[in-house]
């Protein structure tokens, strides 16, 4: 019989209330999936499919990427919205941190403090990341200080590093966070 499979990024409760209606309209299954990481480019890419439902069913999902750049993975779990709570999880700290970190520097600059900040940085995070960082600044103002201090700070650390290629499309997120 059918079965669906929902890899959407959903809130759990999303994921339970599709799998009411496709099992009253005469589904024989429901799976609820979340991936994390970016395209599946490679086996080593860490591109996950977390899943949750029925063992069974979660199973032959699982059999059916064996062999392809995307791990599918059962979460502990099996209730629907599980894979999907596993997803916003995960999101919700990336990008919390990075929407986190965007305020920090934003704050750091408007207040004239940018400086001070980026010399605590440099111990955890080293010189050269935040001297190339700081390299952007000297010399701008207003939203181009931030906009150029971001750009510059690529290879500061991880979170700045999404802040800055995560920007453009954060409006996605609305209805997964």
């Amino acid at each position: 019989g059918l079965r669906y499979v929902d890899a959407n990024a959903i809130a759990p409760a999303t994921a339970r209330q599709m799998a009411e209606q496709c099992l009253s309209a005469g589904a024989r299954g429901f799976v609820d999936g979340g991936i994390t990481g970016g395209p599946p480019r490679s086996p080593s890419s860490g591109t996950k499919l977390f899943l949750s439902g029925e063992a069974g069913l979660v199973a032959e999902v699982c059999a059916c990427f064996r062999d392809t750049n995307l791990s599918a993975v059962p979460v502990a779990r099996e209730e629907i919205g599980a894979a999907s709570a596993v997803k916003a999880c995960f999101a919700a700290w990336v990008k919390g941190q990075t929407a986190l970190l965007q305020n920090i520097v934003s704050l750091s600059v408007v207040e004239g403090v940018q400086p001070d900040v980026f010399d605590l940085w440099r111990g955890s995070f080293g010189d050269e990341h935040v001297d190339r960082a700081m390299n952007g600044i000297k010399g701008s103002a207003g939203a181009s200080t931030i906009e150029t201090s971001l750009s510059d700070c690529l290879t500061m650390f991880r979170p700045l590093k999404q802040m800055c290629s995560l920007a453009g499309k954060a409006w996605r997120w609305v209805g997964e966070m």
